[in-house]
Order: structure tokens, then sequence, then C-alpha cells
């Protein structure tokens, strides 16, 4: 059989784009802020703060550093999850149907039951784009959206065949079109907003993810890996393997170190 020049031209083309591009880039070492509490979650809004969960408390730091608020705690559940993507509404799941929302200065918390109409027992929740609205992962593996003040389903789905459902679901966040879930063994799951999965990353030892504009990033140990929500390019950023976890903005990196808070300024090289 014979194959013409124009299209093995046209094969190398169709191969050099969809082929995986993964690149290094590097953040610059920045300022270390003493932190003594074990860190047991971190996250940001979409401004760029930075939010730790302690056991007794949660603190909100600014991109270069500074400490803003914190907001003290003294009940014995933990916090399972926080959700701080909207600035104005920040999540907290504590457990089952029960839920609290932060003020953005964190001088206020509301308390939440949701109605058990809503979810059988949610395993993860995270806040939408707008407020009293909410994405969670219930105990049967759906996924819905939820306006929790009007007592209302707004969308629900079951994107994991049976026998299939994710082991260890650690992270669940919504953003434009997508639904992300992060699971600490099978890695991260893209979804679309029908429940139509659109890739399956499969990664080992995750310990958290955040949105970045088209990129999802996901932390492993020492690596903070960059993805591309529309294609497959990639890069990674290497950070000391003692961090126990990082969250990257679209301008400054954190690492939870022992006895620490390292920031460091981050822009991604131009290519």
């Amino acid at each position: 059989m014979h194959i013409s020049a124009h299209t093995i031209r046209l094969l190398w083309m169709v191969l050099a784009l969809t082929a995986q591009t993964v690149k290094s880039q590097s953040a610059e070492h920045g300022k270390s802020v003493d932190f003594r509490e074990k860190v047991l979650l971190a996250d940001a809004d979409r401004l760029g703060n930075f939010y730790l969960v302690t056991e007794h408390a949660v603190h909100k730091y600014a991109p270069d550093s500074r400490h803003v608020s914190t907001w003290a705690r003294n009940e014995a559940n933990p916090i399972r999850h926080i959700g701080p993507w909207n600035p104005l509404q920040i999540m907290l799941h504590i457990e089952g149907h029960r839920f609290q929302v932060l003020s953005q200065d964190l001088d206020e918390a509301t308390e939440i039951q949701l109605d058990e109409a809503l979810a059988l027992n949610p395993r993860l929740i995270t806040p939408g784009i707008f407020n009293r609205t909410a994405w969670l992962l219930d105990e049967d593996y759906s996924v819905k959206k939820i306006d929790w003040s009007a007592n209302r389903v707004l969308t629900e789905f079951k994107p994991f065949p049976s026998g299939q459902e994710p082991v260890h679901p650690i992270q669940i966040r919504a953003y434009q079109d997508h639904v992300f879930l992060l699971d600490a063994q099978d890695g991260l799951h893209i979804m679309g907003r029908t429940g139509v999965q659109v890739r399956h990353i499969k990664l080992q030892s995750a310990r958290n993810m955040g949105v970045l504009g088209e990129d999802v990033f996901v932390y492993q140990q020492g690596l903070i890996r960059f993805i591309d929500i529309y294609n497959k390019d990639e890069y990674t950023i290497s950070v000391p393997t003692d961090s126990e976890l990082a969250v990257a903005t679209d301008e400054a990196i954190l690492l939870i170190r022992p006895g620490k808070l390292e920031f460091r300024k981050f822009r991604p090289q131009s290519d």
C-alpha cells in the first residue's frame, strides 16, 4: 500500500497537535512565616487569598503573606472540607448535612443544615459561583448542584458506573463548564456540567487541587502538576518534599512546611 507524502505530513500534524506537552516551570523563593499549628486543609479564593484550616481555627492570608484574619472555633467535630472559591461565602463542611458559611472577613458564621431531601449524606461539598448555591458529592456518588436556601436540586447526575466509583475522594470543585473531583489514589476526574466525563487523569498520592483559569493544579509530594483543562499540555513545579500541602494561585504559591508557611511568587514562564 502506497502512502503519499501529503498523507504522511498530515499524520505528523495530527500527532503534533495531540501529543502531551510537559514543561518544567519555576517559582521564586519568597517569604516564610512561622506557623506551629497543624494544617489540616488549605485552599484559596478566586482573589488569591489563602485559607488554612487547623483543629481550632480558620486562618486567612493575603497573597503577600500578610495575615488577614482568624476565625476561632471550639467544637470537637473537625472541618472535613473548606470551599473558599467565592470569598463572599466561605463554606465549611462539618459533617453530613451540616455546614457553616463564613463571611469575607471571617467575623460571622452562619450555621446551615441541609434539608435531607437534597442529599442522602454528602461526602464533599463546595460553594457555587453564586451565593447560596453549592456542588456536592453525595453518598451514592451522585453529583448535585443545589440551592440550599430554596431547598432545590438544580442539577444531578451519576458520572460513575457501578463498581467504578472513586475510592478516596478528597475534593470537589466546579468552575465554568466543568466539575472536578480529586481522588487521593485514583487521580483527577474532569466532568462536564451534564455529567459526561471529559478526562480522567490517573495520579497517585494526590493531596489537594485547585483551578487557575484554564489550568487545574494537583499537588503530589514534592510536585505541583498544572494540567490544561482543554488539551493535554502540562507543566510541573518541583517543591521541597516536606511540603505537606501546596496551594497555587495566579500570582503566588503557598507551601505548608513543618513549622512554617512559605509564600513564593509565581508566574508561568512564556513558551
